[in-house]
């Protein structure tokens, strides 16, 4: 987990009570946490040959 994503673990649990922060701004960037990790986890599958279903590697022209 990146130190970004753990921190808005922390602002999102309350456990950081010493900081505050906008509420606006913490889903934003939760937002683009997310946004990043579903880039990362379509770049990095892999193929479900056996339900003939492909990955986006297999689909991408190099």
């Amino acid at each position: 987990m990146s130190s970004l994503a753990s921190l808005i673990f922390a602002l999102s649990t309350s456990k950081a009570s010493s900081v505050r922060a906008d509420v606006s701004a913490i889903g934003a960037i939760a937002a683009t946490v997310m946004a990043q990790a579903v880039a990362r986890a379509v770049v990095q599958a892999e193929s479900l040959t056996e339900h003939q279903l492909p990955a986006r590697r297999d689909c991408v022209k190099r």
